[in-house]
Protein backbone atom coordinates (compact mmCIF):
# COMPACT_ATOMS: atom_id res chain seq x y z
CA UNK A 1 0.00 0.00 0.00
CA UNK A 2 1.31 3.50 -0.89
CA UNK A 3 1.48 6.46 1.25
CA UNK A 4 -1.89 8.20 2.91
CA UNK A 5 -2.77 11.54 1.43
CA UNK A 6 -1.88 12.70 5.08
CA UNK A 7 1.76 11.53 4.78
CA UNK A 8 2.00 13.24 0.97
CA UNK A 9 1.08 16.20 2.22
CA UNK A 10 3.19 16.16 5.19
CA UNK A 11 6.36 15.45 3.18
CA UNK A 12 5.04 18.32 0.71
CA UNK A 13 5.46 20.62 3.37
CA UNK A 14 9.00 19.84 4.25
CA UNK A 15 10.00 20.21 0.71
CA UNK A 16 9.32 16.23 -0.63
CA UNK A 17 7.12 16.47 -3.56
CA UNK A 18 5.98 13.48 -5.86
CA UNK A 19 7.64 13.09 -8.66
CA UNK A 20 6.80 15.06 -11.37
CA UNK A 21 6.70 12.34 -13.47
CA UNK A 22 2.90 12.73 -15.25
CA UNK A 23 1.47 10.22 -12.66
CA UNK A 24 -1.56 10.15 -10.70
CA UNK A 25 -1.61 9.04 -7.08
CA UNK A 26 -5.10 7.30 -5.66
CA UNK A 27 -5.44 7.28 -1.93
CA UNK A 28 -8.18 7.00 0.29
CA UNK A 29 -10.28 9.63 1.38
CA UNK A 30 -9.28 11.27 4.99
CA UNK A 31 -12.64 11.65 5.82
CA UNK A 32 -16.48 10.20 3.92
CA UNK A 33 -16.97 14.13 3.79
CA UNK A 34 -14.18 15.29 1.52
CA UNK A 35 -12.96 13.88 -1.57
CA UNK A 36 -10.83 16.01 -4.52
CA UNK A 37 -7.85 16.25 -6.00
CA UNK A 38 -4.48 17.86 -5.36
CA UNK A 39 -2.28 18.63 -7.58
CA UNK A 40 1.68 18.83 -7.94
CA UNK A 41 3.89 19.31 -10.43
CA UNK A 42 3.29 16.57 -12.83
CA UNK A 43 2.24 15.01 -10.40
CA UNK A 44 -2.01 14.38 -9.37
CA UNK A 45 -3.68 12.96 -6.27
CA UNK A 46 -6.69 11.88 -6.20
CA UNK A 47 -8.09 10.91 -2.64
CA UNK A 48 -11.35 9.50 -2.77
CA UNK A 49 -13.07 6.15 -1.88
CA UNK A 50 -13.60 5.18 -5.34
CA UNK A 51 -11.68 1.93 -6.61
CA UNK A 52 -8.51 3.15 -7.76
CA UNK A 53 -8.93 1.03 -10.96
CA UNK A 54 -11.76 2.94 -11.77
CA UNK A 55 -10.08 6.04 -11.09
CA UNK A 56 -7.10 5.43 -13.10
CA UNK A 57 -9.85 3.96 -16.15
CA UNK A 58 -11.78 7.21 -16.46
CA UNK A 59 -8.60 9.24 -16.51
CA UNK A 60 -7.03 7.10 -19.21
CA UNK A 61 -9.34 8.24 -22.59
CA UNK A 62 -7.72 12.18 -21.66
CA UNK A 63 -4.91 13.41 -23.31
CA UNK A 64 -3.55 15.89 -25.89
CA UNK A 65 -3.92 15.46 -29.63
CA UNK A 66 -0.92 16.91 -30.84
CA UNK A 67 -1.88 16.19 -34.55
CA UNK A 68 -1.94 20.43 -34.91
CA UNK A 69 -5.07 21.01 -33.22
CA UNK A 70 -5.10 24.15 -30.72
CA UNK A 71 -4.65 23.02 -27.23
CA UNK A 72 -6.49 25.09 -25.04
CA UNK A 73 -5.04 25.06 -21.31
CA UNK A 74 -6.11 27.02 -18.00
CA UNK A 75 -3.65 27.98 -14.93
CA UNK A 76 -4.42 29.76 -12.10
CA UNK A 77 -3.18 33.66 -11.98
CA UNK A 78 -1.13 32.67 -9.11
CA UNK A 79 0.41 29.41 -9.77
CA UNK A 80 3.61 30.85 -11.78
CA UNK A 81 5.46 27.25 -11.75
CA UNK A 82 2.43 26.33 -14.00
CA UNK A 83 2.41 29.29 -16.36
CA UNK A 84 5.90 29.30 -16.92
CA UNK A 85 6.03 25.26 -17.53
CA UNK A 86 3.31 25.77 -19.85
CA UNK A 87 4.89 29.28 -21.96
CA UNK A 88 7.90 27.00 -21.71
CA UNK A 89 6.62 24.06 -23.66
CA UNK A 90 5.06 26.69 -26.30
CA UNK A 91 1.68 27.39 -24.91
CA UNK A 92 0.81 31.40 -24.94
CA UNK A 93 -1.23 33.28 -22.81
CA UNK A 94 -4.28 34.67 -25.28
CA UNK A 95 -6.81 35.68 -22.26
CA UNK A 96 -8.69 35.12 -19.47
CA UNK A 97 -11.68 34.35 -17.72
CA UNK A 98 -13.96 34.67 -14.50
CA UNK A 99 -17.24 32.38 -13.87
CA UNK A 100 -19.82 33.95 -12.29
CA UNK A 101 -22.68 32.03 -10.59
CA UNK A 102 -26.02 33.75 -11.21
CA UNK A 103 -28.43 33.62 -7.94
CA UNK A 104 -31.68 31.56 -8.48
CA UNK A 105 -33.86 34.40 -7.39
CA UNK A 106 -31.63 36.44 -10.65
CA UNK A 107 -32.55 33.67 -13.07
CA UNK A 108 -35.98 32.98 -12.57
CA UNK A 109 -36.27 36.56 -12.74
CA UNK A 110 -35.53 36.58 -16.31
Amino acid sequence: MGPSLTEILDAAAIGHFPPPDGATTVVPQVSGRDAGVIAFTAHSVVFTDEDPDWVRSTLAARHLVPDGTPVWSQQAVGNARSIRAFQAAGYRPIGAEALLLVPEAARAAR
